[in-house]
């Protein structure tokens, strides 16, 4: 700026500045709450010339990328940044432009919009417009959800941006924002369906072939389905598919069947679709057949060999039934024959034939047994010889018939041969009825014995075989499985006897391991009998195989009710017992865990609790065990087991009373406990997070079980699958609590604990009820150190100590908290108290730290102007950008003191008319304002912004400013512009120009003065002197105007500009002026050219004769003087004058006596014409030889 003033005061003047070019008037700048807002502007101007230019905005929330340049043009970038302003507000402001070209504002228009981020839907604000991204748009969706802009632009909710903040961390971000849509109800939960669960194929060729499978989708979204099989022969095409692969939520699964995988017959497989929630397995049966004639024979003769089979069955069966007399002779009789006619076509005729001598002889029909024994006589020599156990079928059956002793005697013979030669049972059973040997109890049982060895599961054999041990039941020595096979028939055919089931009940017991034969027959015997020795064995099985299921249960209930003496009998009565159901406890099972326990913990705590829960039913039995019950509790408290048993367990200990610091913390650990249970056999793990900590627990799901802790009401519970995956509320769960242990919070914690989970849960119920109790500031001092708080935690926790303090006018811990608080975790609210604080107990570092980074939004003004009053009075002569941004805000609403004018007066930036402003309140308040008059000079000076306002400033300043080159430019300046742009000056100016004139060496100031005198009607003896003595020089100097000849009349004035008219015209002089005329007394003749003479910076004039009755036409022209640029021509101005000036008084010239004559020749007196001709002969001989050149 000096170089300018400078230059003004020099009389370095230009005509005209360039136009600033500015591509905006008013720069509107949308801006997202918490971001950076930017605009730009161009600035350049006409000529495209080098200019100075300086930005000034005194808006506490825009920045500018320059605040100064020299350059023909510049872009400037606007950065707003507006962190505590709610959407919808709007600020104005401007920018000042201060330059060497002129000074111009550029308004600026603020708006806070909500948080937006550009997709290609174009601007989405909320979750809801997120959804239908993520409908249209998957891939660009999921990009959002994991940009750090996802939670700024649409996490609003505490609850959201917990579950966002958990579900995020998951191996798939597609799955993640799938869950996060759910569980904020944008969208429903994806479902597959399967409509064909079962497909068949008949496959006659030995060739691959492919088929598809249709699966439907109920909605969009992501999931991904896992396809497999269980059978070679079936091959799906992909081993996954995904929701993207759905075209109209519709896939059809491709999958291959091959026959060189599969055996002959039919084959069975699973097609296994599975996702995160659902599964499905579809049947597939394929039956591979081949139709060669070998193969259908085969399958008949299968056919066949079933029916046979079955028939052979139902004989024994009929047989079994009719030895145990379960069926009467007749009706065995009618269902042999019944099966002989069904079974005619299968059986062979042998066998036939033998089975119709049997029924014969038990019909003791005399016809039949003769005609059948004819039948056998014919084949007995060829059986004989070929088929020995047709033979020694006949021969037994004859024996029975005739009970001949010869027969008998033969066919034992026979028999006897062929058992020695192969030990077959059939053999054996003739023999068994006779031979009398094998009556003895020590050589039938051997041998029945060892065909059970040897593999024989004959019901035939059972038959003998319970036969005898129901007749010798002691015989029985071991328990085997054969053994027990053969009593499993005797049971089904309810052939056993006591004796014998007695002996069978106590070698049970002690069988080693654990047969389900066994088990089920005791089962079925004591429901027929209802013994307890059958009682105790399943008791005794059941213990010691360690079998502790519910469906046990019974039997050890069973046992305990009849008393019965079994080791560990009660304590198998409490593992075995469902929990929830068990309503009371015999009591003899509470007397005799008292003095004997080898009970589990948790049977233990399961016992006990029911104790606690009865004990005024139980109350002798209680005391008993009361000092066991607690030592056992404080040992379970140590180890921090937990479950709803033991939860009793702790509430009773504390209602004990007793409590010390170690139980405290002990109890606070276990406090919050829930169980959480999943039936998704998918999820491995569940993860709990909590507003309040940065941290997640990750707890591992075992049989779908797991204990977790939740101790405020804003948690989110997150589940894991064994690829990281992580789900929300598509996974359902059930959860209950362990205990209610949280009615002790406040006694654990004045005890001494001090667990991070007891502190949140109880700073929850103060920010809840808003109870202000003896220990609740010292809750919120130790809430405080939690190092793995949240911000938005730590803010909660920080405000309540700050007002707590502030209540309570606690000096020394209200500045402990100011000394660690950060604003970056408080909201506009919260962070307007903690700055207003600031500055009430002089913290004002900490204070404007927050102003400079958050605004002055919220912040009540009358702290403000505290505020900067203390900081101005403190460092008076520190400039601070933002200190004077606060006081130029309190200002420009009318608040303000004598320190914030005098800090706005000294260091103070702006437009012109705000320093005006300025200037004037400053006044008011006789503020020293020398400084800011100085500095708002030199900038209406620099950018030439003329206001006769500013002379007030300048005069203000004229009386005792100290620059006078300044005084000097501001004179010369607007001198100029009246002189040569008519500019109306204040009266006063003209007084200052005659003082500035004495030194009579400025020609601007005393051309703009003569131009003043010029129009007074009287001039001063002085000012006449001055007059005739500068405008000769003037003359001399070839700088004539035509306002000289406005002293006419009032001083002497030459006479060669008494005879001349004058043209002046004005414009930059860098410009070439040509004035284009003709001079006649007619209107005809040619223009005459003539550049005009630039007598001024920025006056031209052209001087004329023009004598009486002629005519001047003329117009005037300009042209660009510079070569560099395109010729231009602009015709400005064109005139006609005449010279007539009959009214005038007229001193006697030369010119005057010319015109004169002219008049009189026009009037036709010829004697003045003659006269005046006269007069003039004598001036020119009278100046031609009387007046000589010296």
């Amino acid at each position: 700026m000096r170089e300018k003033i400078s230059k003004l005061a020099n009389e370095e003047f230009e005509y005209e500045l360039p136009e600033i070019i500015i591509s905006t008037d008013c720069l509107s700048i949308r801006v997202e709450k918490e971001k950076q807002g930017v605009g730009t502007f161009q600035i350049s101007n006409r000529d495209n010339r080098i200019m100075k230019c300086f930005l000034v905005c005194n808006c506490p929330y825009v920045s500018l990328s320059t605040e100064a340049f020299v350059d023909c043009s510049a872009e400037v970038t606007v950065c707003v940044s507006v962190k505590d302003q709610e959407a919808g507000h709007k600020i104005e402001d401007k920018i000042v432009v201060l330059s060497d070209c002129g000074e111009r504002t550029i308004s600026i228009e603020i708006e806070v919009v909500d948080n937006y981020y550009n997709t290609s839907m174009g601007e989405i604000k909320d979750l809801f417009h997120f959804a239908n991204l993520a409908k249209t748009n998957q891939e660009e969706a999921v990009l959002l959800f994991k940009s750090p802009e996802f939670e700024r632009v649409f996490l609003h909710s505490k609850n959201e941006w917990l579950l966002y903040r958990s579900l995020v961390k998951g191996n798939s971000s597609k799955q993640a924002m799938e869950e996060f849509l759910v569980a904020i109800h944008k969208k429903l939960k994806l479902l597959f369906s399967v409509p064909k669960t079962d497909v068949f194929y008949e496959i006659e060729e030995n060739k691959s072939f492919l088929d598809k499978l249709l699966i439907k989708k109920d909605n969009w979204g992501y999931s991904e389905l896992k396809i497999s099989s269980d059978a070679a022969f079936l091959i799906p095409e992909h081993k996954r598919v995904w929701s993207n692969d759905f075209t109209a939520n519709k896939y059809e699964l491709e999958y291959v069947i091959e026959p060189k995988f599969m055996r002959k017959g039919k084959n069975y497989a699973k097609l296994i679709i599975e996702s995160a929630h659902q599964r499905f397995e579809v049947t597939v049966t394929a039956w591979k057949k081949n139709y060669s004639q070998k193969t259908e024979h085969l399958v008949e003769k299968n056919k066949d060999y079933l029916f046979k089979k079955e028939w052979i069955l139902k004989f024994f069966q009929n047989y079994i039934n009719f030895h145990i007399n379960h069926i009467a002779n007749d009706i065995y009789i009618l269902e042999i024959e019944e099966l002989l006619k069904k079974g005619s076509h299968l059986i062979d005729s042998d066998t036939l034939l033998c089975i119709r001598y049997h029924v014969a002889i038990v019909k003791n029909d005399v016809n039949q047994l003769k005609t059948v024994s004819e039948e056998l006589k014919s084949k007995e020599e060829i059986w004989q010889a070929e088929q020995p156990e047709k033979y020694c079928t006949i021969l037994y059956l004859r024996a029975l018939q005739t009970k001949k002793e010869d027969d008998i005697s033969l066919a034992l013979e026979k028999i006897k041969v062929c058992y020695n030669q192969e030990e077959k049972f059939l053999y054996l059973w003739y023999l068994l009825y006779l031979d009398r040997s094998y009556e003895e109890k020590r050589v039938r049982e051997p041998v029945l014995v060892k065909q059970l060895e040897m593999g024989v599961h004959s019901p035939i054999l059972y038959y003998e075989l319970i036969t005898y041990y129901n007749q010798y039941p002691t015989a029985l020595k071991e328990l085997t499985g054969k053994i027990a096979a053969a009593f499993h028939w005797g049971v089904k055919y309810q052939y056993i006897q006591w004796d014998f089931m007695l002996q069978y009940v106590s070698l049970a017991r002690k069988c080693k391991g654990f047969h389900s034969l066994i088990y089920r027959d005791l089962i079925t015997l004591y429901e027929k009998y209802q013994a307890d020795e059958i009682l105790s064995a399943i008791c005794s099985i059941l213990i010691r195989n360690e079998k502790v299921g519910n469906e046990y249960f019974k039997w050890y209930q069973l046992g305990v009710k009849r008393q019965l003496r079994i080791t560990n009998l009660y304590e198998y009565y409490l593992y075995s017992c469902n929990e929830k159901e068990i309503t009371e406890l015999p009591n003899s099972l509470l007397l005799y865990f008292n003095y004997d326990s080898n009970l589990s913990n948790r049977k233990k705590a399961f016992l006990y609790a029911y104790l606690i829960r009865n004990k005024a039913k139980h109350r002798e039995i209680y005391e008993q065990y009361q000092k066991k019950i607690f030592q056992f509790t404080k040992a379970q408290l140590e180890k921090k087991n937990q479950d709803e048993n033991m939860g009793v367990l702790y509430e009773a200990l504390m209602e004990n009373g007793a409590c010390s610091t170690e139980l405290a913390q002990r109890v606070a650990e276990v406090m919050f406990q829930y169980e959480i249970i999943c039936e998704n056999l998918n999820m491995c793990g569940v993860i709990v997070s909590h507003k309040e900590l940065e941290d997640e627990t990750y707890t591992p799901l075992i049989d779908g079980r797991a204990v977790i802790s939740i101790f405020t009401e804003q948690s989110c519970i997150i589940f894991v699958d064994s690829n990281g995956n992580r789900y929300g509320k598509t996974v359902s769960y059930a959860i209950h609590k362990l205990n209610q242990l949280e009615r002790y919070e406040k006694i654990c914690y004045q005890c001494g604990a001090r667990n991070p989970m007891l502190l949140l849960n109880l700073f929850e119920k103060i920010e809840q009820y808003q109870k202000l109790e003896k220990d609740t500031e010292q809750i919120c001092r130790e809430v405080a150190q939690i190092s793995s708080l949240t911000p938005l935690y730590r803010r909660n926790v920080a405000m309540g100590l700050l007002e707590r303090y502030y209540e309570t006018m606690n000096y020394n811990a209200l500045e402990e908290v100011l000394d660690w608080i950060d604003f970056s975790i408080l909201n506009r609210e919260d962070r307007a108290k903690v700055i207003e604080i600031c500055i009430i107990y002089d913290r004002e570092n900490k204070a404007i730290a927050g102003l400079k980074e958050y605004g002055l939004n919220g912040v009540r003004l009358n702290r403000l102007i505290r505020l900067v009053t203390k900081w101005i009075r403190e460092r008076t002569a520190e400039r601070d950008e933002f200190i004077l941004a606060i006081a130029r805000y309190t200002f420009s609403i009318g608040k303000y003191n004598e320190e914030i004018l005098s800090y706005l007066v000294k260091y103070g930036k702006g437009a012109s008319k705000d320093l005006f402003l300025l200037w004037e309140r400053a006044r008011a308040f006789e503020v020293d304002t020398e400084a800011l008059e100085e500095r708002l000079l030199y900038q209406v000076l620099f950018t030439e912004h003329c206001s006769q306002k500013y002379f007030k400033v300048f005069s203000s300043y004229y009386k005792r400013g100290k620059d006078s080159l300044l005084i000097q430019a501001f004179i010369c300046f607007h001198a100029y512009r009246y002189l040569v742009h008519d500019r109306v000056l204040n009266e006063k100016l003209f007084e200052l120009l005659e003082k500035e004139c004495q030194s009579g060496e400025n020609e601007c100031i005393c051309l703009a003065l003569l131009k003043y005198y010029s129009t007074l009607e009287n001039l001063s003896e002085q000012e006449s002197k001055f007059v005739d003595y500068t405008m000769y020089r003037m003359i001399e100097k070839g700088i004539v105007l035509p306002f000289f000849c406005e002293f006419k009349g009032k001083i002497m004035v030459p006479y060669e500009i008494q005879d001349k008219y004058y043209v002046e015209y004005k414009c930059n002089p860098n410009k070439k002026v040509v004035i284009n005329y003709r001079l006649d007394g007619s209107t005809l003749g040619e223009f005459a050219t003539e550049v005009m003479k630039p007598v001024y910076n920025g006056i031209f004039v052209k001087d004329f004769v023009l004598f009486y009755n002629e005519v001047l036409q003329y117009y005037i022209v300009e042209e660009e003087n510079d070569s560099l640029k395109s010729p231009c021509r602009q015709i400005t101005e064109s005139v006609s004058a005449t010279m007539d000036n009959m009214t005038e008084e007229k001193e006697l010239t030369s010119y005057n006596i010319i015109n004169d004559m002219l008049m009189a020749r026009e009037m036709q007196d010829e004697k003045t014409m003659l006269e005046l001709m006269k007069t003039y002969i004598k001036r020119e001989y009278v100046g031609e030889n009387v007046f000589k050149p010296l």
